[in-house]
C-alpha cells in the first residue's frame, strides 16, 4: 500500500527562512524607529568592514566585503561620518 505524503506549507518555506540576517533594503521597509533603523545600518556597516580587514576568518571575499562596505558608506554617507566609518577604513 503506497502512502501519499503532503508537505505543510510552513515546512516548503524552510530554505527561504534560514535566519540570515536583513540587507539595507529590507531594513529600510521595517517598521522602527529612526534610531534603531541607523543602529542597524551601522551594525551593517562594521560586519562588513570586519569582513574586509579579516577576510581569511571567514567564507567571503575581501573584494566583495570591500564593495558591500562601500556602497553602505556611499549610501548613508552622514550615517557613516557619525560614528566614524571612511571608505579608506577598509586598508
Amino acid at each position: 500500500m503506497a502512502k501519499s505524503f503532503r508537505i505543510n506549507a510552513a515546512f516548503r518555506d524552510l530554505p527561504k527562512n534560514r535566519g540570515a540576517r536583513a540587507s539595507p533594503e529590507e531594513i529600510l521597509q521595517m517598521n522602527c524607529r529612526e534610531q534603531i533603523r541607523d543602529h542597524l545600518l551601522i551594525e551593517r556597516m562594521r560586519h562588513w568592514l570586519s569582513r574586509a580587514r579579516y577576510s581569511s576568518t571567514y567564507n567571503c571575499r575581501k573584494s566583495r566585503a570591500r564593495k558591500n562596505f562601500w556602497a553602505l558608506v556611499r549610501k548613508y554617507p552622514a550615517l557613516a561620518e557619525r560614528h566614524g566609518l571612511r571608505e579608506r577604513d577598509v586598508f
